[in-house]
């Protein structure tokens, strides 16, 4: 594990119910807690809570709903390639 994002209340309600998630998309902002995290803009995409068959080198968290935390397998994903 990288990192841990302590979350605004409700955010990762808010982030567990989208599918994917880019932070170019205007659509759906990045939760402030994590702008520290992220050293290249543009770069993080969200593809699912650890999946199995994820693609190798995508970054995968988890979302703890209870304390609205985030935990982080990859994150700076350009360096996981």
């Amino acid at each position: 594990m990288q990192g841990i994002a302590w979350l605004a209340n409700g955010e990762a309600t808010r982030l567990r119910g989208i599918g994917t998630w880019r932070l170019q998309s205007p659509e759906i902002p990045l939760p402030k807690e994590l702008d520290s995290l992220l050293d290249r803009r543009g770069s993080w995409v969200r593809s699912g809570d650890l999946e199995e068959d994820g693609v190798e080198g995508s970054p995968h968290f988890l979302l703890n709903l209870d304390a609205n935390a985030l935990y982080f397998w990859a994150v700076n994903p350009h360096c996981q390639q």
